[in-house]
């Protein structure tokens, strides 16, 4: 008796657990430039405040990767997007130099944050936050 209601309970629950109206984003263009945007603009925050922001920086590095974007959704911001890798890039390298914060480090972040700024969507970050 008891198994017959477990079997029966289990019928009525996965009866109620079906796929209903999933929607895949992982190939939609706009659901990725917010993601992207999202990421950018935190890892930038993250690095004005940290000690070493090249670890900061690592996610958009390697997000923004050629090799990583060719399978993601880019639309029409490939280029903001290989700019965005090609900038997170080269201050992280700065960054891996000194070992640390380099004394131009606001700086070279406000650019990185103004070139996200370009992407569609909320601007959620201040282009400028002077934490030194």
């Amino acid at each position: 008796m008891i198994r017959i209601t477990v079997c029966l309970l289990l019928l009525l629950f996965s009866a109620g657990c079906g796929t209903g109206d999933l929607v895949d984003h992982s190939r939609d263009p706009d659901m990725f430039v917010a993601e992207v945007k999202e990421m950018v603009l935190q890892c930038t925050e993250d690095a004005r405040q940290s000690e070493e922001p090249a670890d900061a920086l690592w996610a958009v590095v390697h997000d923004l990767n050629p090799d990583e974007l060719r399978h993601r959704p880019t639309g029409e911001h490939t280029s903001i997007y290989e700019q965005l890798h090609s900038l997170a890039s080269e201050i992280s390298s700065e960054c891996e130099a000194v070992d640390g914060r380099t004394p131009d480090l606001n700086q070279r972040l406000d650019e990185l944050v103004a070139l996200t700024n370009q992407l569609p969507g909320d601007n959620v970050m201040p282009e400028s936050r002077d934490i030194d």
